[in-house]
């Protein structure tokens, strides 16, 4: 496994290779979580369409409220699973008006770490990493969401142990290990870092400065690389 020193080594080779957006995005927790919910199962790109045309064809969250599930997954069906998603947005928007009078998520920034977590957990659709995901880039909590390209990099480094199945846990280990103001930098350098070389199939080790600290690399390719 490797250590607390290890993952602050790997950070300081990676971050340089690597522009990192502002941890901040702008975005209200609603449109923050609206936009996760979106992107499941499909590309960024297709997700940020949907989202525009949400919006295209309802003005606010109000409207989307008291619409029908099928108009808003007909708003949405270029992101895809277009009818479970509308069912999750229609209710996450309906249970932030019983929650507080309003259609927003602006009262989770009241709220503690823990409680804001269980919380947004608490709603249809929303899991440990959708939830993490709102809390880290809308309201600048430190939490460390695990995606497919962060689980990945994560069990090749030895960061999670390799037989480690559920994502959730994966999570808890590494907030338990990372120090919270290296939580976001890693989370997105592992990302971009999954995308580019540390791929799904055919990794890019030769491409890679930090596989010589790479269980992956070391132990089931050792000397050896796989080429571009």
């Amino acid at each position: 496994m490797v250590s607390c020193k290890e993952y602050e080594k790997i950070l300081c080779i990676l971050e340089p290779a690597y522009e990192i957006p502002p941890k901040i995005r702008n975005r209200s927790p609603l449109d923050e979580l609206v936009l996760v919910i979106l992107s499941q199962n499909t590309s960024d790109n297709n997700s940020f369409l949907a989202f525009g045309d949400l919006f295209e064809k309802f003005a606010n969250y109000k409207k989307i409220a008291n619409s029908s599930e099928k108009k808003i997954a007909d708003a949405i069906r270029r992101g895809g699973l277009a009818n479970q998603k509308a069912r999750w947005i229609k209710n996450t928007v309906e249970k932030a008006h019983e929650r507080s009078g309003e259609y927003n998520l602006d009262f989770l920034s009241e709220m503690k770490d823990h409680e804001a977590l269980e919380y947004l957990t608490s709603l249809d659709g929303v899991g440990p990493k959708s939830a993490r995901c709102v809390l880290l880039f809308s309201l600048g909590r430190d939490f460390f969401p695990v995606d497919t390209h962060v689980f990945r990099v994560s069990k090749r480094l030895g960061f999670i142990p390799g037989k480690m199945k559920s994502r959730e846990k994966a999570c808890h280990y590494i907030e338990s290990v990372v120090e919270p103001e290296h939580r976001y930098k890693l989370h997105m350098t592992l990302i971009l870092h999954g995308r580019s070389v540390c791929k799904a199939r055919n990794p890019v080790c030769k491409r890679c400065p930090v596989s010589h600290l790479c269980n992956y690399y070391l132990e089931m390719i050792p000397g050896n690389g796989t080429e571009e």
